[in-house]
């Protein structure tokens, strides 16, 4: 790949709520997709984690604003 600084939104979704400790010690799979993407020539690589999206309509709705939110913004500092 060439030298262009490649930026890579990941959103991951679950249906439990998860404190950061909990999250960075068993999210294999986000640190996984996090180092192929970086060989691959990612640069900058954000992780979105959407939590909390199992059951509860207003759970789901709060979580999916908050996502909402924090996509638009790293879009927003990507494109700056």
């Amino acid at each position: 790949m060439d030298d262009k600084d490649r930026r890579m939104i990941y959103i991951q979704s679950s249906g439990g709520a998860y404190s950061g400790l909990i999250t960075s010690r068993f999210d294999y799979g986000t640190d996984y997709i996090q180092m192929l993407f970086t060989f691959l020539g990612i640069k900058y690589f954000k992780n979105i984690p959407v939590d909390n999206t199992g059951l509860h309509n207003q759970r789901v709705a709060n979580s999916m604003l908050r996502a909402e939110d924090e996509i638009n913004h790293t879009v927003y500092s990507f494109l700056s």
